[in-house]
């Protein structure tokens, strides 16, 4: 469950999944008034011959509007599982083997250290019946 808050501030539940795709595009605006050269000029042109159209009209009416992009890059983020079922088998098995393997080599070492000390001991006690 994931929180998220609405304008208002409400904080409600939510099931969504992970976005996939976020445009994110930043942004800076800056403003100047249009220049009267511009106005002019504007005014001249065949779009506006005839109409009722003066400089103080364009220039609160007139917008010259330029977007730029500020980067021509882009972020691609993936979400993907770590671990398959299959990998996670695969991986538990590798450990046990390990872990049981070790154990019967350990256990082999026992056996052959107890044999070990029997004959060592046998021999010993040869030796003493001997003298």
């Amino acid at each position: 469950m994931t929180n998220y808050f609405i304008s208002s501030g409400e904080s409600r539940k939510c099931d969504c999944p992970l976005q996939c795709n976020q445009q994110k595009y930043p942004y800076s605006i800056s403003a100047s008034p249009l220049s009267q050269l511009f106005l002019n000029r504007t005014q001249q042109q065949q779009t506006f011959k005839g109409r009722d159209v003066n400089v103080s009209r364009l220039s609160s009416e007139l917008v010259y509007l330029e977007v730029f992009y500020s980067e021509l890059t882009y972020t691609s983020i993936q979400t993907f599982a770590a671990y398959s079922i299959l990998d996670l088998v695969c991986d538990t098995g590798g450990a046990f083997g390990l872990i049981l393997g070790g154990s019967v080599l350990s256990l082999v070492q026992i056996i052959q250290l107890a044999i070990q000390l029997v004959g060592d001991v046998q021999l010993a006690f040869k030796d003493s019946r001997r003298k």
